[in-house]
């Protein structure tokens, strides 16, 4: 699957706040659990979607690929 690049962009831009973000979109991501926090309000403000409690797992943020086809999946439930 492909990464959105726009997508990409903003989450490496999030996360660039906190951590140094892999070059690798599929390198394991080691955030605590205030950084998963703050991401996933950033992602809600950017993005326009909720991201439930239930929603932040490995699967969703364990990396930025995982991340970036997370928000593609919740862009596609919006519509």
């Amino acid at each position: 699957m492909s990464i959105d690049p726009g997508i990409e962009g903003a989450v490496r831009e999030a996360l660039s706040v906190h951590v140094e973000p892999p070059e690798d979109a599929q390198e394991a991501l080691s955030l605590k659990s205030l950084e998963l926090v703050v991401l996933a309000e950033d992602l809600e403000a950017r993005f326009g979607f909720l991201v439930a409690a239930k929603e932040v797992v490995p699967a969703n943020f364990g990396s930025i690929a995982a991340i970036c086809a997370y928000v593609a999946r919740k862009q596609g439930d919006a519509r």
